[in-house]
């Protein structure tokens, strides 16, 4: 698949998802339309760029929320790996999706044996709103999806 742009669909996903308030659920992009949502992909759980950028989001989660925006961090990593790193950061409702084959990674072309840091912003019709590589500002973000 080619390098997706500003103004593509995204694409359809089914995901293991992990959250300490919710346990393990299926994530299905289908039953996210309608909703503005964020998916943040890291290289990896447990380390220091990715901790930043993961508990930036819980410390944001409300204004989040509050707006109306559901944020999935999604890496490669194992839902049990997700389960730790959650307990350890104390992320609570932040899930966390498990692309362990690499296919969306590699759909998406953010790197398909360790996805790079890049994130998309999805409008409620499923359409990408914006893309973001390398570490996101939160206050950006929150600011940019008041337009959508």
């Amino acid at each position: 698949m080619s390098k997706p742009q500003v103004g593509n669909p995204f694409p359809h996903f089914i995901l293991d998802c992990y959250s300490s308030k919710a346990g393990i659920e299926k994530i299905d992009s289908s039953s996210l339309a309608g909703k503005v949502f964020i998916l943040a992909f890291y290289p990896k759980d447990s380390t220091p760029g990715c901790t930043k950028e993961m508990c930036a989001f819980r410390d944001d989660w409300s204004d989040f929320t509050n707006k109306g925006i559901e944020v999935f961090g999604i890496s490669q990593d194992s839902i049990k790996s997700h389960e730790s790193f959650s307990a350890k950061y104390e992320l609570a409702s932040l899930k966390l999706l498990s692309d362990a084959e690499g296919t969306l990674s590699n759909d998406l072309s953010v790197g398909a044996e360790l996805p790079k840091r890049t994130l998309f912003v999805i409008d409620k019709k499923g359409i990408i709103q914006k893309i973001i590589e390398g570490m996101p500002n939160n206050n950006e973000l929150l600011e940019f999806c008041k337009s959508l």
